[in-house]
C-alpha cells in the first residue's frame, strides 16, 4: 500500500472535514493523516485528504490554490451566520417587488465582483482577533463584536456564472453562483457582499466544492467506496510550487 500520498474525497452534507479525516485513519490504518482546506459542515464536495507525514506537508501549499464552488443562494432572507444555519435577522415577503427587481440584476450584480476585491471576513469565521476566534465572540460575546472592525482581505474573484435554481419551500427565489476564486475568499462573504449591492438580504442555502487547482470533483470518491488503493502516491502528482 502507498504510504504517502492524498485521497480526493466527495464530502457529503452533516459531517465535519476533522470527521472525514477521522474516517481515512481507520480507513488507512494510517495516523498520520489530514487535510487542505476544510468544508463547513453543511457543504458538500472536493476535499484533499492527505495521508502520511510527507503528505500532510503539503497542506499549507494545496490550500493556496484557487477553487471554484456552486453556490446556491436564497433572495430575500438573511440570518447573522450568512447561511440556513444562522438566525433569521431579515426577511421580505416572498412576492415582494424588491425580489423580482433584484432577481433581473442578479448576474449583472454578481459580475461586477470579477477580479480583485476587498472583502471583508464574515463575523461567524475562524479568524482570529486578540487570540479570540471570531464565531466565538459571535456567539459568546456578541457585544464585544460589536465593538470590532472586521479584517479585510483582498481576494480574486476569476470568473462568475449564474443560473437559477428551484426556489425554497418557502418561495423564495435561489440562484446558484458558479465561481472561480482564489484562496482565502468566504463564499457566504462574496454572497453579502452581492446582497449589499442589490440591496435586499440574501443568505447562502447551500455549497459545493467542484475543483481545487487541477484536482477535479470527478476524480473524487465517496465515503463509502473510498479504499487504501485509491491513494494517489505524491510522486505521480504535479504540485504547483
Amino acid at each position: 500500500m502507498v504510504n504517502n500520498g492524498i485521497l480526493l474525497i466527495d464530502k457529503p452534507s452533516g459531517i465535519t472535514s476533522h470527521d472525514v479525516v477521522d474516517r481515512i485513519r481507520k480507513i488507512t490504518n494510517e495516523k498520520k493523516v489530514g487535510h487542505a482546506g476544510t468544508l463547513d459542515p453543511l457543504a458538500t464536495g472536493l476535499l484533499i485528504i492527505l495521508v502520511g507525514k510527507q503528505a500532510t506537508r503539503l497542506s499549507q501549499k494545496l490550500i493556496g490554490y484557487d477553487k471554484r464552488y456552486l453556490i446556491t443562494t436564497a433572495l430575500g432572507f438573511t440570518t447573522n451566520t450568512l447561511d440556513t444555519e444562522g438566525i433569521m435577522t431579515d426577511q421580505l415577503d416572498p412576492m415582494s417587488d424588491r425580489i423580482k427587481t433584484a432577481a433581473r440584476k442578479f448576474k449583472e450584480a454578481a459580475h461586477s465582483f470579477i477580479g480583485k476585491y476587498e472583502q471583508e471576513v464574515p463575523s461567524f469565521s475562524a479568524v482570529k482577533i486578540g487570540g479570540n476566534k471570531l464565531y466565538d465572540l459571535a456567539r459568546k460575546k456578541p457585544e464585544e463584536l460589536q465593538k470590532i472592525t472586521l479584517p479585510k482581505r483582498e481576494v480574486t474573484i476569476y470568473a462568475i456564472e449564474t443560473t437559477s435554481s428551484p426556489p425554497t419551500q418557502e418561495g423564495y427565489p435561489q440562484v446558484i453562483i458558479d465561481c472561480t476564486v482564489s484562496s482565502g475568499t468566504y463564499t457566504r462573504a462574496l454572497v453579502r457582499d452581492i446582497s449589499q449591492k442589490l440591496e435586499i438580504p440574501m443568505v447562502q442555502t447551500a455549497l459545493r466544492r467542484i475543483r481545487i487547482g487541477n484536482f477535479d470533483i470527478s476524480q473524487a470518491k465517496t465515503l463509502e467506496d473510498v479504499t487504501p488503493s485509491d491513494i494517489i502516491p505524491l510522486s505521480s502528482l504535479q504540485i504547483n510550487d
